[in-house]
């Protein structure tokens, strides 16, 4: 299934581990914004050995760093298996995620909701600033903590600019001169995901900038929600 996906994407790079059995590990890896940062997509192993997968990873880093990559980024189950391979191939965990699930056909909230805006150029620094209000230090510090290695964090080939095109929307709450929040809505075949960021200060909005949110999908497919432990609110 992980190559199947990967046929029509031809920025990403796939590579196998194979021993005399045959193959026994494949790791699909994809650079995000002109390869600064870059995505472990699959890491699949014979038997969750991680063997392979320390050579595998390894492999994705030195094909990283030789196109200027700073980060590669690794999300593992929750499970010994998966801490022991992402230590083996010298990763850090550094924070986890929930992943919520809104099955279909669900109804849109009765509450209010918040009105966002499209995203656009001029909310560049405003956001960089909703991050650093939002996202703890801890996180900061292994993700981006100047304003490029933030512009890096885009998952696309380039630093996002406005379009009316693709399968990623992204919306701001205003208040005043500053932002409360933002909001990505990635529209899948089977499924539809969303991402928010919330100003601490703004978190009582949480309800209604979330049925903003739920108003940009499709009610006949479900809807996927990451949250992070410091977004305690949001989880609620």
């Amino acid at each position: 299934t992980a190559i199947w996906q990967t046929l029509g994407m031809s920025w990403e790079r796939v590579w196998l581990s194979a021993s005399d059995q045959g193959v026994d590990g494949l790791v699909v890896a994809r650079p995000r914004c002109e390869g600064l940062v870059w995505d472990v997509e699959h890491l699949l192993t014979a038997g969750g050995d991680a063997g392979p997968g320390e050579e595998l990873l390894d492999v994705v880093g030195q094909h990283a760093a030789s196109r200027g990559g700073r980060r590669i980024f690794l999300e593992v189950p929750d499970d010994v298996n998966g801490a022991e391979l992402a230590q083996k191939g010298g990763y850090e965990k550094y924070t986890t995620t929930t992943v919520y699930r809104l099955s279909a056909p669900f109804k849109i909230p009765a509450l209010e909701s918040l009105q966002g805006r499209p995203r656009l150029r001029v909310d560049e620094l405003p956001l960089f600033n909703l991050y650093g209000a939002a996202v703890p230090q801890l996180v900061r510090s292994a993700e981006a903590l100047t304003y490029d290695e933030w512009s890096a964090l885009h998952r696309g080939r380039k630093k996002w600019s406005p379009t009316l095109i693709g399968d990623r929307h992204q919306f701001v709450w205003e208040v005043g001169a500053t932002l409360a929040g933002w909001l990505e809505v990635v529209y899948g075949q089977k499924s539809q995901y969303l991402d928010l960021l919330i100003d601490p200060k703004y978190e009582s909005m949480v309800d209604r900038m979330l049925a903003f949110a739920l108003k940009q999908v499709s009610e006949k497919a479900a809807v996927y929600l990451a949250v992070r432990p410091y977004q305690t609110v949001l989880a609620a």
